[in-house]
């Protein structure tokens, strides 16, 4: 392997493995597919949700330590 190689590899290692790079905080967020169906999803008027479906969610990534974000979609594109 030639010096060049040899110099590449390691910065790769260094950039990718170092201690600066794990303490970059990386927001960690939870996506949800969801539709509207009472009594397990309703959606007010104003945008937000609630019901069943939206407890168990918002519990899961309490739980693992990140934040909930809902994404609207059709039944189709959820199966």
């Amino acid at each position: 392997m030639s010096k060049n190689h040899s110099l590449i590899l390691l910065l790769f290692f260094l950039m990718n493995f170092s201690p600066i790079n794990s303490q970059i905080n990386h927001p960690k967020v939870l996506k949800a597919g969801v539709k509207p169906a009472p009594p397990f999803l309703i959606q007010s008027t104003d945008g937000r949700y609630s019901g069943i479906s939206q407890w168990l969610w918002e519990g899961l990534s309490e739980v693992a330590g990140y934040e909930c974000e809902h994404t609207q979609a059709t039944l189709k594109n959820l199966l």
